[in-house]
């Protein structure tokens, strides 16, 4: 049998947040007697937004590193949101974290909706959202109260506290953290692949990780695209539509960890880590693509046409391999962008006109139920 040598360092170098947020989830997993995790801090020379937006995947993260409610809040100044407000060509839209109403009888809500208006409801889908009420109200929710409530909800954080809670988890954890303003990568010894230089110290790595926004030190050992290549990883960076910055990076290194290399290579691994990372980005990429309205992107991109025309016709929404976007949230942009489709799922018909539109009305009454109880919270 093939001894499996572990890595015995790993390296990661970077600033902020995206730092952070790789650092504490490597320490979390591979920090061990046999490997040590080095975290350079180096200066941040991204200016960025002050706060960000967590969108509910996230919780898995916060779950794995045992980060409680009560941190967030003092420490990342953390608040419930329920939406994300995206620019597209025709201004502002809000898409929303949790369902539109209730599926029933095998069908989607909005195919009820979609025949509701067709029998003269006129009222928008956004009205069917709870997700949405509370969003729109800017309800202040403290995070215990939203939990809750019991509807799914991302979290907006202070990016600097944020970074530091993580960063701090990363130590608690056993990585070293080690600030630094100069780093420098260069291939190393057949022994160690890279040799790293900071301000006042060298390192030797069995896997060198750059988390820069810029992939600064990838193109110094020649890496031109994200990814990982032989010893080293170059994570992503994607910070539109707003919120999917930090989910982007968390599920690039989980799928990291989950394929780990040895210090015996990791080819097939490699491999197969690069094209979950490219087909992920191709989602995010097809979300940008359809907020920015560019006909001649969208027509290169056959998995958001093949959305797009189904859609249209009959207001399914088709799920590709490594989905970013919940279904409500593409519901809303091809709305928006679309138009209602043609036609609505027929298992909607198993309801009677008169008792759909009944039911509509009911579920538009809890809606502005709950509206006035957050209003006198």
């Amino acid at each position: 049998m093939t001894h499996m040598a572990p890595l015995r360092t790993i390296i990661l170098a970077g600033s902020g947040v995206r730092l952070a947020l790789c650092a504490a989830l490597i320490a979390r997993h591979c920090v061990s007697e046999a490997t040590k995790v080095i975290v350079l801090n180096c200066t941040d020379a991204d200016i960025v937004d002050a706060d960000m937006i967590l969108r509910p995947d996230m919780q898995r993260l916060h779950n794995d590193l045992q980060i409680q409610a009560d941190a967030l809040q003092s420490r990342a100044k953390a608040r419930a949101v329920y939406a994300v407000d995206c620019a597209y060509d025709g201004g502002r839209i809000a898409l929303p974290f949790g369902d539109y109403g209730m599926a029933r009888d095998g069908a989607a809500f909005h195919h009820y909706w979609n025949k509701g208006n067709r029998l003269g409801q006129s009222y928008g889908l956004d009205q069917y959202s709870p997700s949405l009420a509370i969003h729109h109200g800017k309800a202040q929710l403290p995070l215990a109260i939203a939990a809750q409530i019991g509807i799914g909800f991302g979290l907006q954080v202070d990016r600097a506290g944020y970074g530091h809670l993580l960063l701090a988890k990363a130590r608690d954890l056993g990585a070293q953290i080690v600030s630094a303003a100069e780093v420098t990568v260069r291939k190393g010894s057949a022994d160690y692949p890279y040799s790293i230089t900071t301000d006042d110290a060298q390192f030797e790595a069995d896997f060198f990780i750059d988390v820069s926004r810029s992939g600064q030190w990838a193109g110094s050992i020649g890496l031109a695209e994200t990814g990982w290549h032989d010893h080293s990883l170059y994570l992503p960076h994607s910070d539109q539509p707003q919120g999917i910055e930090a989910s982007h990076l968390y599920s690039a290194i989980q799928r990291f960890i989950d394929m780990l290399p040895t210090r015996g290579g990791g080819s097939a691994e490699r491999r197969e880590y690069n094209r979950l990372s490219q087909e992920q980005s191709e989602r995010i990429a097809d979300m940008v693509y359809l907020l920015g309205n560019d006909d001649k992107s969208i027509s290169q991109r056959p998995a958001l046409r093949r959305k797009i025309e189904v859609f249209q016709t009959c207001g399914r929404i088709p799920v590709e391999d490594y989905e970013v976007f919940s279904p409500a949230e593409w519901l809303t942009i091809l709305l928006t962008k679309c138009g209602n489709p043609l036609h609505h799922d027929r298992l909607a018909d198993r309801l009677s006109e008169q008792d759909l539109l009944i039911w509509l009305d009911q579920l538009r009454g809890k809606i502005g139920q709950l509206k006035r109880q957050l209003e006198n919270i």
